[in-house]
């Protein structure tokens, strides 16, 4: 992830959550958190770019194990607070581009609300990176943001690569340009092209959820 973008998520680190709270996604939220204990349910989990650890207490609840990774030592201090009543998440700073201090094989693996922070030129890096850590046959899950005008932040402005970017501003008043897209099926679907099976894809009215087996 580019400086700017850690450097935003750790300022934000605080006020992460508040987004989750926006009263008119109130009724897609229940509905990814079962999307998330059902798919991975008595997994081995390595879920990248963990944040706070918001989604990954509720993947906890079904899941076998889960090792929690983000860059970002400011989120993952709060990941590591949350109530894990089955003691089964440990957490760790890596970056999504390497994982090279990642050593286990899983059963899955699982990013929330990362891949719209992926440039588009990188997405295949990322996705060769993380598929790396989980064994054939394995796992993948994804949610993240569709775009919802009157609540998602008016995009700024759009680069050559197609990669778009919103101005979010943070409680203490600093303004911040983060990459933030908002991908379609089709174009998430030839991403995954000959490197994935079982591809499944929904919409609820403001995320998208993916899963799919490694090919």
């Amino acid at each position: 992830m580019s400086d700017n973008l850690i450097g935003y998520y750790a300022r934000r680190a605080l006020e992460y959550e508040k987004i989750y709270q926006k009263p008119e996604r109130q009724q897609d939220i229940p509905r990814i958190i079962d999307y998330l204990r059902t798919e991975l349910s008595e997994l081995n989990v390595l879920e990248i770019a963990c944040g706070t650890g918001y989604w990954t207490q509720y993947i906890a609840q079904s899941a076998r194990s889960i090792l929690a990774t983000d860059i970002n030592k400011e989120v993952l201090e709060l990941a590591e607070r949350k109530d894990y009543l089955r003691k089964n998440v440990r957490v760790e700073i890596a970056d999504i581009y390497k994982l090279d201090n990642i050593k286990d094989n899983f059963d899955a693996g699982c990013g929330c609300f990362i891949w719209s922070h992926i440039p588009t030129q990188r997405l295949a890096e990322f996705l060769r990176v993380a598929h790396q850590k989980i064994r054939q046959n394995g796992k993948v899950v994804f949610i993240d943001n569709l775009y919802a005008p009157g609540s998602s932040t008016p995009i700024a402005k759009q680069d050559n690569e197609g990669n778009t970017y919103q101005v979010r501003k943070l409680a203490d008043g600093t303004e911040h340009m983060v990459l933030k897209n908002f991908p379609d099926e089709d174009f998430i679907r030839k991403q995954l092209g000959k490197i994935a099976k079982d591809v499944k894809f929904q919409k609820l009215q403001y995320y998208w959820l993916l899963s799919y087996q490694l090919i």
